[in-house]
């Protein structure tokens, strides 16, 4: 099993800073830490900044329903493409907003470099291929693809 954790830090690295110090000397913290080591095979951290573009990450109830799926892409770029990405993604979020429900856009900052991650609500995985289908039948997003997947170097899409 994988367990992904989203976590907001209002003031950025001097938030992120005040918590690890915490995390790496309060008791409480160092008990979890031990308890929760003994089940871990693995661990991956990305700390990630959000794209300006898409909604703001918080805790919100989803397409009106009790438990949405969620799908999370993540690609990995040659690197120096992240802002051109972007720029590409401004166009597609529009394109794919009124299909799908987009919860995060991310890049990272630390960890696996280059890597962005989008994080899409679904009320079903047929949901899901309709809105997907949807958006090729919208104007620009054939163009989104085409001059957005030349900057992938490998990509991954995983149902949470």
């Amino acid at each position: 099993d994988t367990a992904y954790n989203l976590w907001s830090f209002e003031t950025g690295f001097p938030s992120m800073d005040r918590f690890y110090d915490a995390y790496r000397t309060e008791k409480v913290f160092v008990d979890f830490r031990t308890r929760r080591n003994k089940m871990l095979r693995s661990r991956l951290s990305h700390i990630c900044r959000p794209f300006s573009f898409w909604p703001e990450i918080k805790p919100q109830k989803v397409l009106d329903i009790d438990s949405p799926i969620f799908e999370l892409r993540s690609y990995t770029l040659r690197p120096g493409t992240t802002i051109e990405w972007g720029n590409y993604w401004v166009r597609g979020i529009n394109v794919r907003r009124n299909n799908s429900k987009p919860i995060a856009g991310l890049f990272t900052q630390l960890g696996d470099l280059h890597v962005v991650h989008h994080l899409w609500a679904y009320k079903s995985l047929e949901h899901r291929k309709l809105m997907r289908d949807a958006a090729w039948r919208k104007p620009g997003w054939d163009e989104v693809i085409q001059y957005t997947v030349p900057l992938v170097r490998h990509m991954k899409s995983q149902i949470l």
